[in-house]
């Protein structure tokens, strides 16, 4: 793409086409549309795109039934909104069920983690944002790396911790530049559900743990109030585009072990759903309430724990 095509005309020719009724116009234009912004991502800085832009754009490659590679859209949706989205907004302090469940999930998250940590050992943050858990983990491990697919969000990460090593690279498929059996913790918390091609990360996890080591991260569940109520209320898809993949307590397990990963933890915990939003008002529910076995298969979040033996 040169500059004689500026980014509002891209977001004025996606509004142009999801107008069109014709699925095969659809296709042909917003194929060959695509094809011009990833060359412009290859090329270009994205720091001057304005969220609003950016949405525009999103919302037309979000239709992704109309693209062949649907790992190529998500890597270029992921590009864009790295350059908008600060996920440090996800763990505000404000009192509000939303985000006093993400800040459970992060101190469960760092309380599983420092149970492990060592002066001696590694850890790999994937899809590692600004560093929020890096930054909390400094000084704790010998080495910390950071691999994530926005070299926007890893430059604000060198600003707060420039000892971390980072790769810039997509999960979907690209090699992990880490030689095999060196890593102690993988910390892959609310990622693997963004992985289009999953089995590739997988193979990768296991490939640069050392035996013994742990993978420890959250999925969200599929069976939780918050996605049942989308599926049947809302008559919405559980997967979506940035949801590609979903597991419950039962599909996580049957993944984790068909790639030689011990399942050691599988704890439950959180729930979101406006009817039900005074439970995130309290810690204590929002941890124990889903270890009843019943209950547990309705929580939001699975915080799990894998060993490779």
């Amino acid at each position: 793409m040169n500059e004689t095509l500026p980014l509002v005309t891209l977001s004025n020719q996606l509004t142009h086409i999801l107008s069109l009724r014709d699925d095969k116009a659809i296709c042909k234009n917003l194929s060959r549309l695509h094809t011009l912004l990833r060359d412009y991502v290859d090329e270009h800085i994205l720091e001057d795109i304005n969220e609003a832009l950016a949405r525009t754009i999103q919302t037309g490659l979000m239709r992704t039934d109309y693209i062949t590679d649907n790992s190529q859209v998500l890597t270029l949706l992921y590009k864009i909104e790295g350059t908008i989205a600060h996920l440090d907004n996800l763990y505000k302090d404000e009192d509000d069920c939303f985000y006093r469940l993400m800040n459970i999930r992060k101190e469960l998250l760092l309380q599983e983690i420092l149970q492990y940590a060592s002066k001696e050992k590694s850890l790999l943050d994937l899809g590692c944002a600004e560093g929020i858990f890096l930054q909390r983990l400094k000084g704790e491990f010998k080495k910390l790396y950071g691999i994530d697919i926005s070299n926007e969000r890893l430059e604000r990460l060198h600003k707060r911790n420039a000892e971390v090593t980072t790769f810039c690279l997509d999960l979907n498929q690209d090699p992990i530049d880490i030689r095999d059996s060196s890593i102690d913790i993988i910390l892959a918390t609310e990622i693997l559900e963004h992985i289009y091609n999953y089995p590739h990360v997988f193979s990768e996890m296991f490939r640069v743990l050392n035996k013994g080591g742990r993978i420890i991260g959250t999925i969200p569940n599929k069976d939780s109030l918050l996605y049942l109520r989308r599926k049947y209320f809302l008559k919405k898809n559980v997967t979506s585009w940035n949801h590609p993949h979903m597991w419950n307590l039962g599909s996580f397990k049957r993944t984790a072990s068909s790639f030689n990963l011990k399942v050691e933890k599988l704890h439950c915990f959180g729930v979101a759903i406006p009817l039900v939003n005074f439970i995130g008002k309290f810690y204590f529910l929002q941890t124990t309430l889903f270890k009843l076995p019943l209950i547990r298969n309705f929580s939001t979040f699975i915080l799990f724990n894998l060993v490779k033996e």
